[in-house]
């Protein structure tokens, strides 16, 4: 496959993407965006409070959508049983694909030959993906590792929503706890807190906000670190 090929590709697929959202919007409710919200720390007073442009909608959207409630049930999941059914042949497999979207950690390791990048997996033994997304070629501006909802698309795995970034802090946690197999000790999920703590800035002072940032601040303080290559023993000099 040529670029220009796979551009026409890449293309035609966020299309649809853009299509499926559209239509997958009224299967989620106002108590999905309020529990989403109310997960990133930008539900106030029983109202979403995100920055003056709306740049956070999408944010808590793909949380809402993507993230299961208290009974294990995701909107996503209710649209494909009901108004998926409706869309044409193409979009159905790709709403099918897009349900099976999962968020994870990635490190860049190099640009692929045709288009998009090469990434491994933080929390799935770092296996290798192909994302295929424009914005990310341009490797001045997204940091090395970063978080972001992707799914398999065929010959290449797209994204869905925004990308995070995580901090050193964050990444030593989760690469620790797939090493020993452990949850990821997040209380609200990792999209969540990397999505809470882009938005943090507008709500810094807001119980909510601080209720966020003392939860987390436990767990990078209290999380164990990770263990020496001498399992733990201190290592010696030459």
């Amino acid at each position: 496959m040529i670029r220009d090929e796979l551009l026409e590709l890449f293309e035609s697929s966020r299309q649809s993407i853009k299509t499926v959202i559209e239509r997958v919007m009224p299967s989620c409710g106002a108590s999905d965006l309020n529990r989403a919200a109310k997960n990133m720390a930008v539900l106030v007073n029983g109202s979403i409070k995100l920055p003056g442009d709306g740049w956070g909608y999408p944010l808590v959207c793909d949380v809402a959508l993507f993230e299961a409630n208290d009974r294990g049930v995701r909107p996503f999941d209710r649209f494909l049983t009901g108004p998926a059914r409706a869309l044409a042949g193409p979009e159905q497999d790709l709403a099918r694909r897009m349900g099976r979207a999962f968020f994870s950690l990635f490190k860049f390791t190099a640009m692929h030959e045709t288009g998009g990048i090469w990434v491994e997996d933080i929390l799935d033994d770092n296996r290798r993906i192909w994302i295929m997304e424009i914005l990310l070629e341009d490797r001045e501006k997204f940091p090395e590792i970063f978080g972001m909802r992707i799914f398999d698309a065929g010959p290449f795995h797209l994204s869905l929503g925004s990308i995070a970034y995580a901090n050193a802090s964050i990444v030593r946690i989760c690469a620790t706890a797939v090493a020993a197999k452990r949850r990821l000790p997040f209380r609200h999920g990792l999209a969540s807190t990397l999505y809470g703590l882009m938005l943090m800035r507008d709500r810094p002072n807001h119980p909510s906000g601080i209720r966020f940032v003392r939860d987390l601040a436990l767990v990078l303080n209290n999380f164990p670190a990770a263990p020496t290559p001498d399992n733990g023993k201190t290592a010696r000099g030459p």
